[in-house]
């Protein structure tokens, strides 16, 4: 049996994990010795401590997913190996029955969904650097020139946040989660054939897909690679309307852990920044409907983190 591979390291991620939470504790303890304002600390302290929650439960939940992944990974190449003959798979498509697929997709749409509420507490956190009484109570609301704060602005204009807004909103209003215990891994080859497959339609509801292909570092390649991807878009423009998909794609290869991965560290990094501003107390932002002539600069996170990366092995 060869080697088995994914574009990810898991406790490369899970390190880091680890590093993010005491980090988040120094710098929350930091920042709160530094407002002398007795009601102030108190009310600062209940919503930071409210946003450590979130990100803890997220952290549990891309915890879990790793583990869930990891699982079904080795499912596929127990089931694959077999068929390798001579540097080649001779499958282009499995059938696999695995119970770790629900418990992914019940992690992945925990995930977004506490990922939707962190984004909303933003606002609840930064409200006294603001000169409105009153702020929008979803995150929806910031809209691009809307506000002169940095945090926010790079908020309403991320794409990874943007795609998982986009993932809640399409599960919750348009279409539940459906998740069975059967699903098709096939090779980069064949994708396009699993329509044709039996059972695909009670499959095709599913998030998340599954491929496998050998990596090209040995030759012959006796490593395993195998992908968990999730969809392309959740909506499409026509017009001047907004129209929620009916058929998944799955060109663009977003890999689920790369992608989860990304999401976190982007609130991570929107936190600490967060709370260098609460810090400096003679910050004072402003929210207003009529939209700024030009957008407030701020500068783009670095996202990608050095365990999302192509096995070289």
């Amino acid at each position: 049996m060869g080697k088995i591979a994914v574009p990810v390291n898991f406790e490369d991620i899970l390190h880091e994990i680890d590093t993010m939470k005491t980090a988040l504790a120094e710098m929350k303890d930091i920042c709160l010795q530094q407002i002398t304002d007795e009601k102030r600390n108190f009310s600062l302290y209940k919503r930071i401590s409210c946003f450590e929650w979130y990100i803890e439960g997220l952290y549990y939940h891309l915890n879990n997913m790793i583990y869930f992944y990891r699982s079904m990974t080795d499912e596929v190449g127990n089931a694959l190996w077999p068929s390798f003959q001579e540097g080649k798979i001779n499958t282009e498509i499995l059938f696999m029955g695995d119970e770790y697929l629900s418990k992914l997709h019940y992690e992945l749409y925990s995930f977004i969904n506490l990922y939707r509420i962190a984004l909303d507490h933003f606002p609840k956190m930064l409200c006294y650097q603001f000169t409105n009484k009153h702020l929008p109570q979803s995150i929806s609301d910031f809209k691009s020139k809307t506000t002169n704060c940095p945090i926010l602005e790079r908020i309403t204009n991320n794409d990874v946040v943007a795609y998982f807004k986009s993932f809640r909103d399409y599960v919750v209003h348009y279409r539940p989660f459906i998740a069975g215990s059967h699903y098709y891994v096939c090779s980069d080859n064949a994708m396009s054939k699993i329509k044709e497959m039996p059972n695909y339609n009670d499959i095709k509801e599913h998030f998340i897909i599954s491929n496998f292909r050998l990596a090209s570092v040995n030759k012959p390649s006796d490593t395993l690679v195998v992908n968990f991807y999730i969809p392309d878009i959740f909506y499409y423009k026509e017009g001047t309307n907004i129209n929620p998909i009916k058929a998944f794609t799955y060109e663009k290869k977003r890999g689920l852990l790369e992608y989860a991965s990304k999401a976190v560290r982007f609130l991570w990094l929107s936190y600490i920044e967060t709370l260098g501003y609460i810090k400096n107390d003679d910050t004072q932002f402003t929210y207003r409907k009529e939209k700024y002539d030009t957008p407030v600069s701020y500068t783009d996170f670095d996202l990608c983190a050095d365990f999302i990366k192509e096995p070289t092995t």
